[in-house]
């Protein structure tokens, strides 16, 4: 609400005031802001700034075009740009809004070569390994988001981070059943190996070899 009213304030001057390429200590905009905040009307409200061929829903929202338009690929510290950071935090709505648009990179790479799918499997995950992301929604367990990130036209389904691993050995290596499935089903390769020389068929394997509950489906590939 506040930047909606700071927008319409702004028009009403002739948009003078309004740095939309303004980030804050982080590095961070106000459309990654929103994004990593899953405010879907928010993030829908600044996709249309600045775009002369959007439908402007009143006066307000006409005016609004005449803005500059956010930046897509604008990055935070570490590299985050607004779909890692969507994916990362598992706001499928604002995936889904993001991907339409064809300015963003469904298959950029943070600082550390972490993508959005990476950050889709495992919640708790952390260690900064540099990832898409596919990779980021991966990690995360971010069912619903690795589908939507799949079902791009551009997406890189084996791209690796900085240890090597694809988002099916990020996936693989902590348990994710169903984001397993859905990579394997959509073409990911369970024979590329990391930097240890593991591929996702060796990292569902415990130290007695035994395959993790439900990941049989990737243990005989």
């Amino acid at each position: 609400m506040w930047y909606w009213m700071c927008l319409s304030d702004a028009s009403d001057h002739g948009g003078l005031g309004v740095d939309t390429g303004h980030k804050d200590y982080s590095d961070t905009t106000a459309l990654i802001c929103a994004v990593g905040a899953g405010r879907h009307a928010v993030v829908q409200l600044l996709l249309t700034v600045g775009v002369g061929n959007a439908e402007p829903a009143d006066d307000l929202a006409s005016r609004l075009t005449t803005l500059k338009k956010f930046d897509r690929q604008a990055t935070r510290l570490g590299g985050l740009t607004a779909l890692s950071a969507a994916s990362r935090n598992g706001h499928e709505s604002v995936v889904r809004l993001l991907l339409v648009d064809s300015d963003i990179n469904p298959n950029h790479q943070d600082g550390l070569s972490r993508t959005p799918l990476t950050w889709g499997v495992d919640a708790g995950h952390r260690d900064g390994n540099g990832d898409t992301p596919l990779a980021l929604a991966a990690e995360n367990g971010y069912v619903n988001v690795v589908e939507l990130l799949l079902a791009h036209i551009r997406i890189d389904l084996n791209s690796i981070n900085s240890k090597r691993k694809i988002p099916l050995s990020l996936a693989a290596q902590i348990g994710k059943v169903e984001v397993v499935r859905r990579l394997l089903a959509a073409g990911a390769d369970p024979t590329m190996k990391d930097d240890r020389g593991f591929s996702p068929v060796d990292l569902v394997r415990g130290r007695d070899d035994r395959v993790w509950p439900g990941l049989d489906v990737l243990a005989n590939q």
